[in-house]
């Protein structure tokens, strides 16, 4: 399900704060990774995370202009995973939020999603990754990515 998005866009400068579950949702996937039987079960009942939340798994941080590279992530929508929602990838643009073209996914049955991004625009590159929810408010995770 993994789709290569290729985006110009300028560089942003301001710092993006990791969230409490990001790391927590990531302690899911690495415990997930580590144990088969642990893949099958959904990650907030692997690990007793939150019921609600979308979170990138350790992005790479650092890549090469034209570089292709991979976000992933896991996305738990009231205690389940949010199989067959949307996720889309977002960079900042000209203070607004806009969504890189191409980059929608759908997640797959145990929550996880994973696309893969092209940036060509050199700098630290704030982006975030949306949960689109028809039932209430989407669901955000933000990161940085350092574009050489």
């Amino acid at each position: 399900m993994d789709r290569s998005v290729v985006e110009k866009a300028p560089a942003m400068s301001h710092p993006v704060r990791t969230s409490r579950l990001a790391h927590v949702l990531a302690a899911a996937v690495t415990l997930g990774a580590l144990s088969p039987v642990a893949l099958t079960l959904a990650p907030a009942h692997a690990c007793a995370c939150p019921d609600e939340g979308i979170a990138v798994l350790a992005p790479k941080r650092v890549v090469s202009s034209g570089e292709q590279f991979r976000v992933k992530g896991v996305w738990i929508h009231s205690g389940k995973p949010a199989a067959g929602r949307t996720v889309k990838v977002q960079t900042r643009r000209d203070g607004r939020w806009r969504t890189l073209k191409g980059a929608a996914v759908t997640a797959r049955a145990n929550g996880e999603f994973g696309v893969r991004l092209v940036l060509q625009q050199k700098g630290v590159r704030a982006l975030r990754v949306v949960g689109v929810n028809p039932d209430g408010p989407n669901v955000r995770d933000r990161f940085r990515v350092t574009v050489e």
